[in-house]
């Protein structure tokens, strides 16, 4: 399957041990082996988690879908944070309108996932930055995807 669509899609894969946290990202289901495609540049994310299903014969007919556009990407949002006590406030799929949209402040928003190293190593250098332009009424907002 990988050689004759090499064109149009790359194939990967990863162990479920070590990268448990790539596999929440891609909204995939605890169960091993598992499948999903996720769109480099849209970040959407194509879980196939299926139940009782051969994975060695169900997933030509999924990437196929997925090819045709036939299929739809999941969106796994986190809950609304229930306090925001820092300057550099969380955003979810729930809140971005409410807070990202409005007309009220501007906003710098850094995106980045839970299982990023690098996204963990800079969040001090954020969390400084917010309170800086907390100060300007310039707001830093994070959004966990």
């Amino acid at each position: 399957l990988a050689k004759k669509l090499q064109n149009k899609l790359q194939f990967g894969t990863a162990n479920a041990s070590i990268f448990d946290n790539f596999a929440d990202d891609l909204h995939l289901a605890k169960r091993w082996p598992s499948f999903a495609i996720r769109e480099p540049h849209t970040n959407r994310k194509f879980p196939m988690n299926e139940q009782n299903v051969q994975l060695e014969t169900a997933h030509e007919p999924f990437v196929n879908d997925f090819v045709s556009g036939k299929l739809n990407p999941t969106v796994k949002p986190a809950p609304i944070p229930e306090t925001q006590t820092s300057p550099l406030l969380e955003v979810v799929a729930y809140n971005y309108k409410k807070i990202v949209l409005s007309d009220q402040k501007d906003f710098f928003v850094e995106f980045y996932t839970l299982w990023c190293v690098l996204c963990k190593a800079v969040l001090p250098a954020y969390e400084k930055l917010a309170r800086l332009y907390a100060l300007l009424n310039f707001v830093v907002r994070n959004v966990v995807r």
